[in-house]
């Protein structure tokens, strides 16, 4: 069921971001333009859910060398957190760049909230609590 649930998100997210080419995310102070932003985002909530496990080795570097958000939210409130919290990867790295957690997607869920859905180590997800 877990799995499934991971696989239908990933498709709804695909195919959404397909039809309307772009995220919703906040402005940058080191973004050109939207388009720059919305592009590298895209981007980072990309690689997060590659291969069914996360990138979050390409994410951290979208954010350290690419300047990407590391609090961008996509069309249902998902930010690069809750992604990894999706895949029960380490979030350290995301946290020491600031990430957000306690952003809450249009559920109302917090990264902690995905850790503790999708049944990560416990030592993984306390590492999510705010």
């Amino acid at each position: 069921v877990i799995m499934k649930k991971r696989i239908l998100y990933i498709t709804v997210f695909m195919v959404t971001s397909l039809a309307y080419g772009k995220f919703y995310v906040e402005q940058s102070p080191d973004a050109l333009n939207d388009n720059e932003l919305t592009s590298l985002d895209q981007k980072l909530h990309t690689a997060l859910l590659n291969e069914e496990v996360g990138d979050m080795e390409e994410a951290v570097r979208l954010i350290k060398e690419e300047y990407a958000n590391v609090n961008s939210s996509d069309y249902s409130g998902w930010t690069p957190i809750m992604l990894a919290a999706l895949f029960c990867n380490n979030p350290s790295e995301l946290i020491s760049l600031g990430a957000d957690l306690t952003a809450e997607n249009d559920e109302g869920d917090r990264a902690f909230d995905i850790a503790e859905l999708y049944n990560c180590d416990p030592n993984i997800s306390s590492a999510y609590r705010p």
